[in-house]
């Protein structure tokens, strides 16, 4: 949550490096994912990309052998990949790797499918809006998947992706009309 939340980033680090040097000192569980998870947003959040870099490596390492520890993994732990999916796409978004993100999207929106989980899905479909928009998809096309969002994010009464959603669908929309 510190992460999420942009707390100081000191607390965070402490936090994850207790869970991987005391708690999980194996690395053998999810909890160790999530510490590298929250440790590569921390460094890309404050533009070090080459320590984020070394983080989502390791989710991205875990997540690609995964699909036996999704077959056994209860729901939190379930919720907990499908997060993992959403910020390692998040992440190869911003570093300009649209394909890999749109594919770790698709493989959540799968996940959120096989589970009947709408949380994720507003999230979900407002970044492959954006990775769309990077990739010059076609109006239609973006809109469609702006649309998906808002219907997730009303149906999960997340306002704050109503409002992302709306506020991008403006900005696309104004950009197009400058265009021509």
């Amino acid at each position: 949550m510190a992460t999420l939340t942009n707390q100081p980033g000191s607390a965070a680090l402490f936090n994850f490096t207790k869970i991987l040097e005391e708690l999980d000192e194996g690395h053998q569980t999810i909890y160790s994912q999530l510490a590298y998870l929250g440790s590569g947003i921390l460094y890309a959040r404050r533009g070090k990309m080459d320590q984020a870099d070394f983080f989502f490596a390791k989710v991205i390492s875990y997540l690609h052998g995964g699909d036996s520890e999704r077959a056994r993994a209860d729901q939190r732990e379930y919720l907990r990949i499908i997060m993992m999916m959403y910020y390692v796409a998040e992440y190869h978004a911003l570093s300009q790797r649209l394909a890999a993100s749109d594919r770790l999207l698709r493989e959540a929106t799968e996940c959120c499918a096989a589970g009947h989980v709408t949380y994720f899905m507003s999230r979900i479909k407002l970044l492959q809006a954006r990775n769309a928009i990077a990739a010059g998809a076609t109006a239609s096309q973006v809109d469609r998947l702006l649309n998906e969002a808002m219907v997730f994010a009303r149906f999960n009464q997340s306002s704050v992706v109503q409002v992302q959603a709306a506020a991008l669908r403006s900005n696309y929309h104004r950009e197009l009309d400058d265009d021509q």
